[in-house]
């Protein structure tokens, strides 16, 4: 069976949809002094900060105009999920399954 070539037209001139830029973040990972002792600096006194956010790293971050930075993500984030969950009397916590073959658990 033989297919026809195929053929692709490019019109620069052709106004498409947006996408909102905050759709393409940042995120930071929690490695090394990334987060805390670099973003994050709590209450140190001889660090610029504002509620523990460093103020040099909010202006690096500004310069490289970047539409916005998440943290937590991945692991981190169902981990904060599931110490949520683990809030309360025994009996009323959810059994969860925090990760693949490691099986059921009470939080």
């Amino acid at each position: 069976m033989s297919l026809a070539p195929a053929r692709v037209v490019v019109d620069l001139d052709l106004e498409g949809p947006i996408i909102s830029r905050h759709l393409y973040g940042h995120f930071a990972e929690r490695l090394g002094r990334c987060i805390y002792g670099g973003i994050w600096v709590g209450e140190a006194p001889d660090v610029p900060n504002v509620d523990g956010i460093r103020l040099d790293v909010v202006e690096a971050l500004r310069a490289l105009s970047i539409p916005n930075l998440r943290w937590p993500g991945g692991w981190q984030s169902s981990r904060i999920a599931a110490v949520a969950r683990a809030v309360g009397i025994g009996s009323s916590r959810t059994v969860t399954k925090p990760s693949p073959g490691s099986g059921p658990r009470r939080s």
